[in-house]
């Protein structure tokens, strides 16, 4: 992947999903995320980490102390490690932050948390888990973070569970994994996510509770189908999100973002593959492949991520013009409280690919223009094309890696739109 435009963690931007968003898209797929689960992020994938950054909290000091919280993640990191040796399936079932490298730390160090706990990772779970935490009321909104009344409940039943003993970051007994949640503590979280939300839900409704609780109404099928899972392209093929009627919410929502994935799809592969056939040196090729398929007759796509490795370019461009196709027919059947949720100007680029008024050769150029300017106008200096015009064509220097060559993306996946971390969270309370 390419390492120099991984976002890094800034703080205006804590819940937004991290990405390679080569053509900008990733914001509106945030706002329909926004819609469908508030408060929550592709990053808060385990439920237990609310109630112990919250004891962490509290543990570290009256004032902020990011350093000594990350020192009990730590701690942390290492019970779950050591629980690890002795189960094979909590090796494979339970994740936590730290968990690439903690076992080459304690081969090199054993047990001992140490001083700077970066030597370990370097982005504590915290800064994950912050803004989330101030969403569904455990922490307050100020420079200190501290604790609110349900925050400090929160760390009492972590600590009640765990029964901690010392003043200084040590490893945990097994009673504080991730995976074992406490009764009291799925009780306090599943109110304060909704999840235990009964009786009629406003339809209209934008309080962040009332909203992750129609959410989980809607995905229950899913959820007890695919036994505790969610993925967006197994939930947009339901036949439900096809109609073109009215949909009640989060229904209308979600077929918003089908239609939308359509579109990402689409541009993502072709831009993707153009910058694959740049490195290859088969930019001229890739041209003159879009101007056939673009002329040629298109078939229905499937809505799924693309492993670039496993399909030829001709393919690629293939399914890019199929969804392409498939999204502006999607979108013109819209009702208006589907289609104003969307971004029109993205919809109007793909109207003028697919559209067989003007020669293909003209689309296909003029497709691969906006595309780049899309591009530059996304990642700015660290774009990863660099150009004169299209036929003068290079990947910028700063994409590649320490040996030279350039790390382009071999995969062009959907947009999770908060839904896998939402299903794991729901898992760790005890299902939806």
């Amino acid at each position: 992947m390419l390492d120099s435009i991984l976002p890094a963690w800034v703080e205006p931007d804590p819940l937004k999903s991290r990405a390679v968003d080569a053509l900008g898209l990733q914001v509106v797929a945030d706002r329909l995320a926004d819609r469908l689960l508030p408060g929550l992020s592709v990053l808060t994938t385990r439920a237990r980490y609310f109630t112990f950054l919250c004891w962490a909290r509290q543990k570290a000091g009256k004032r902020l102390n990011e350093p000594g919280i990350h020192r009990y993640e730590v701690a942390l990191a290492i019970t779950e490690s050591c629980i690890s040796e002795d189960s094979s399936d909590h090796q494979k079932d339970c994740t936590f932050v730290g968990k690439r490298n903690i076992e080459t730390y304690r081969a090199n160090y054993g047990n001992h948390v140490p001083r700077d706990a970066r030597v370990v990772y370097k982005v504590p779970a915290w800064r994950a888990y912050r803004a989330s935490m101030v969403a569904i009321g455990l922490l307050n909104e100020n420079e200190d973070y501290g604790l609110t009344s349900q925050g400090v409940r929160a760390a009492e039943l972590f600590q009640r569970a765990v029964r901690f003993r010392g003043s200084v970051p040590q490893s945990f007994t097994p009673k504080a994994c991730l995976s074992d949640v406490s009764l009291p503590e799925r009780t306090l979280l599943r109110d304060l996510l909704g999840i235990s939300l009964r009786g009629t839900l406003t339809d209209g409704s934008s309080d962040p509770r009332t909203c992750r609780a129609r959410f989980g109404r809607e995905m229950r099928p899913f959820f007890n189908f695919d036994k505790g899972f969610l993925s967006p392209d197994a939930v947009f093929t339901a036949r439900k999100y096809q109609k073109s009627g009215y949909l009640s919410e989060p229904a209308n929502t979600i077929r918003a973002a089908m239609v939308w994935e359509y579109l990402c799809l689409g541009l993502n592969l072709l831009f993707v593959g153009w910058a694959r056939a740049i490195e290859e040196r088969q930019a001229r090729a890739y041209r003159r492949e879009l101007t056939m398929r673009l002329a040629g007759r298109r078939t229905t796509q499937n809505l799924a991520p693309v492993e670039l490795t496993d399909v030829a370019a001709a393919d690629a461009i293939a399914i890019a013009v199929g969804c392409l196709t498939e999204a502006v027919s999607r979108f013109d059947r819209l009702p208006t409280e589907s289609s104003s949720l969307l971004d029109l100007s993205t919809f109007e680029l793909a109207r003028q690919i697919t559209c067989r008024t003007q020669p293909s050769s003209h689309r296909a150029r003029g497709a691969l223009e906006q595309l780049l300017i899309r591009h530059q106008c996304a990642k700015g200096d660290e774009a990863w094309i660099e150009c004169d015009n299209l036929s003068r064509l290079d990947l910028a220097k700063l994409n590649r890696d320490t040996k030279g060559s350039w790390q382009l993306p071999k995969r062009v996946p959907l947009h999770g739109y908060r839904m896998a971390a939402f299903a794991q969270i729901a898992r760790d309370l005890g299902g939806l």
